[in-house]
């Protein structure tokens, strides 16, 4: 089994209480270029999102 099917199968059987939701604060989406938030009223995703910390 490739790792990236074993960490799908991990992050799809978490629940709510595992998970902690953090959006970008408004002080990185305010510099952002302007392309980068347009349309964001409807942005949304369904889709695995990884964070990976590397020191």
């Amino acid at each position: 089994m490739h790792v990236l099917t074993k960490y799908r199968e991990m992050i799809d059987m978490q629940t709510p209480d595992e998970v902690i939701w953090e959006p970008y604060p408004e002080t990185v989406i305010r510099d952002l270029p302007a392309y980068c938030s347009s349309s964001r009223a409807i942005w949304r995703t369904r889709a695995p999102l990884l964070f990976l910390l590397c020191c």
